[in-house]
């Protein structure tokens, strides 16, 4: 994972979970579009200071240190309307909810949110099992984007 290391703690955090991995090609051009993407991202004509990391080939995220300029609606709207042509571009879906991202004996897993609770009473998955959690918001929080589900919200699904 990048460490933004220029980028104030407070930056805005959006993370996309992908609904499968990236392949070496995607990767490329992934790149290639977001930097760009990235380069040229304004609010209100105010160029933002933005940039992107795509993480364990599942999830790109988008980092925008609002020290600088704000993050707009409309803004945000452009990132939304870019991971929507990414996802159009290449059969990806970038906006779906209901399906968890974990790490089971180091591999990536996705489990329907629904299943969670009975995966948990099975003894699939436990306290200790990584989650990925996509609802962090502020890059301060990026550390914390990998924890174990005692560490999670999921916790309180799963109980």
């Amino acid at each position: 994972m990048k460490s933004f290391e220029t980028f104030s703690p407070d930056s805005k955090l959006w993370i996309y979970q992908a609904s499968r991995e990236f392949t070496v090609e995607e990767h490329t051009v992934l790149r290639g579009m977001l930097s760009h993407f990235c380069k040229d991202w304004t609010a209100h004509n105010n160029q933002l200071k933005a940039d992107f990391d795509l993480v364990y080939d599942r999830f790109i995220t988008l980092v925008v240190d609002e020290s600088h300029n704000t993050a707009s609606g409309c803004s945000i709207d452009k990132s939304v309307h870019l991971l929507k042509d990414i996802g159009g571009k290449f059969e990806i879906d970038f906006f779906d909810k209901m399906h968890i991202a974990y790490m089971l004996d180091y591999e990536f897993q996705i489990s329907h949110y629904n299943d969670l609770k009975n995966l948990y009473k099975k003894g699939k998955i436990d306290d200790d099992t990584l989650f990925f959690d996509t609802n962090i918001q502020t890059l301060s929080d990026y550390e914390n984007f990998v924890k174990p589900l005692k560490n999670h919200w999921l916790i309180a699904k799963v109980k």
